[in-house]
């Protein structure tokens, strides 16, 4: 398998069934020394664009660039037009292109096994032994729920997120909550009996869809969410797509039902970190 088709794939889907890892090349040989698990410049970048909250690739880039700085990752080959085209960029350069090797270092590859990390006490390690049997592990999760189930509660938490600039999490949320329902409702009465008053429920769920999507979740909207790259452009897909048949329209509401609870599931989790 080439390099380029084994770690730099431009398709989005080769990264679906390895969400926590970049696609790597398992052996490579580089002027007679073979490496393992080597990967390439654009390989990173896809998969910060892809499973991080990165929305632009200069952003990624200059997380790559840290990786480096931080000694975390290492070049095994450099791109040479890369190089020409950057001649005052120094030595340490993140190469964002396909020709660019890179490998984790021992340093990084120590912090992922944990043998680099500080020893605990014993008190820490009670405290963790706690956490792996999942005793604190959704303490966050479990608070938010109780207060988003709690109208005085919830309005508290509100007037606290308005402080923290972060409202428009919460009032996405509960948007999406309302939209949800309203379209699981309108698409189950279309899928028992396709007539004007299911057609009308669905294209107000529709409509709907697009004024959350507008407000919320297109580029450049008034109160823009930061959400996974991937999902993003799911969205846009979607949000996009011309229906021209009731039944298809009833396919869309559905789809455009799941994108929409992945996205609220990933507002939650912003808002219980």
């Amino acid at each position: 398998m080439s390099i380029v088709t084994a770690a730099d794939s431009s398709s989005m889907l080769e990264y679906r069934h390895s969400i926590t890892e970049v696609k790597t090349t398992a052996e490579l040989k580089v002027n007679g020394k073979t490496y393992c698990d080597t990967f390439t410049g654009k390989a990173i970048i896809d998969w910060l664009m892809n499973y991080s909250t990165i929305m632009e690739e200069r952003e990624a880039v200059a997380v790559a660039t840290l990786f480096m700085a931080y000694n975390l990752i290492e070049s095994v080959t450099k791109d040479r037009a890369y190089t020409f085209q950057n001649p005052d960029a120094g030595n340490n350069i993140f190469h964002f292109s396909k020709h660019a090797i890179y490998q984790l270092t021992q340093r990084a590859k120590d912090l992922i096994n944990g043998s680099s990390s500080p020893r605990r006490s014993p008190e820490r390690e009670h405290y963790t032994s706690y956490q792996r049997k999942g005793i604190f592990k959704d303490s966050n999760t479990q608070r938010l729920d109780k207060i988003l189930r709690d109208p005085s509660v919830r309005l508290l938490f509100r007037e606290q997120s308005r402080d923290t600039y972060c409202e428009e999490n919460l009032t996405f949320y509960q948007h999406v909550d309302e939209f949800i329902r309203n379209s699981k409702v309108a698409t189950r009465a279309a899928r028992r009996e396709l007539n004007m008053a299911t057609n009308a429920g669905i294209n107000d769920s529709i409509a709907q869809a697009y004024r959350i999507y507008h407000a919320f979740l297109a580029a450049g909207s008034p109160c823009e969410l930061n959400i996974d790259y991937q999902l993003r452009n799911s969205l846009i897909t979607w949000m996009t797509k011309a229906v021209s048949q009731d039944a298809a329209m009833i396919d869309t509401l559905e789809e455009v039902i799941f994108l929409f609870e992945e996205a609220q599931d990933v507002v939650f989790k912003l808002m219980a970190g």
